[in-house]
């Protein structure tokens, strides 16, 4: 029984296994010794009896660059790259492609739209669907910010399904009304970007939950996630994304009408007059 629990585990290196028994009955004392001639994978053998995953280095390095070409994605993507995938997309989509460029939209503009999705983690593999919500809002706004939080609504089935601990549900963190409300009237908008105002004790004590709220969900396997309303989302990102990195926010447009939400937790906070408020940026 001994050598099938190893020999189980394909180790190929065993050459030898012995039960240790008493001497008189020959019954097993319940333990054995088991010979590999290699140390490698001898050790290997002993941490995952233990229970540990053991991973080889390679596959390690890969999973690390994976993540730092993810998490850097939207520095790497200059316009020529930009380009080639527009290339790519006008064999296929010649019309969308035609009506985009170039009297609608320039490649500097898809690629800061790119770029906003990039640094929030979204993937650009649908790239048609994302062109198409560009060449539907473009007539009315050519700002990146405008452009990819319309793009967000088109890829909200992309989006959540990262999110989904189980087909059709997401657990999130949500804020109380009274609170996302006060946020709502401290966005500030100028043509180049937006964000919140807050006072210091407001953003803190808002800072301080989160956090709690966000190691939590992790300690649970799951991802960080909290749902705001759609004018609110990107200002709340921008405002909190210095802090907390690993949180991703949703608004509740995005989340397609058939995903359930399961509340985690609600971050409150009471109110603070404007005196001592950061200014407008």
């Amino acid at each position: 029984e001994l050598k099938s629990a190893f020999k189980s585990k394909n180790y190929v290196t065993i050459c030898d296994v012995r039960v240790v028994r008493d001497t008189k009955t020959q019954r097993g004392k319940g333990f054995g010794y088991v010979r590999f001639t290699d140390e490698a994978e001898c050790e290997k053998a002993v941490a995952e009896m233990n229970g540990f995953t053991v991973v080889d280095a390679v596959s390690v390095l890969c999973t690390h660059l994976t993540e730092v070409f993810r998490l850097n994605a939207h520095d790497l993507l200059d316009r020529q790259r930009v380009q080639e995938l527009l290339d790519h997309v006008r064999e296929r989509h010649t019309a969308l492609m035609d009506e985009l460029f170039p009297d609608l939209v320039s490649v500097g503009l898809v690629q800061n739209v790119l770029k906003n999705l990039l640094k929030e983690g979204v993937s650009i593999r649908n790239l048609n669907i994302i062109l198409e919500s560009i060449a539907d809002m473009a007539g009315h706004s050519k700002l990146p910010n405008d452009l990819s939080e319309y793009a967000r609504r088109r890829l909200a089935p992309y989006i959540v399904e990262d999110y989904e601990y189980e087909p059709g549900r997401i657990k999130a963190i949500t804020l109380d009304p009274k609170l996302e409300e006060h946020f709502v009237q401290r966005i500030q908008r100028n043509q180049f970007e937006v964000g919140l105002t807050l006072d210091p004790q407001t953003a803190h004590l808002v800072l301080s939950q989160l956090t709690g709220l966000m190691r939590e969900m992790m300690d649970a396997g799951y991802n960080p996630l909290i749902l705001t309303m759609s004018e609110l989302r990107l200002p709340f990102k921008r405002f909190f994304e210095a802090s907390l990195t690993r949180l991703s926010v949703i608004s509740y447009q995005e989340i397609p009408s058939e995903i359930e939400i399961d509340n985690f937790g609600v971050v409150s906070a009471s109110i603070q007059s404007d005196v001592g408020a950061s200014p407008p940026q």
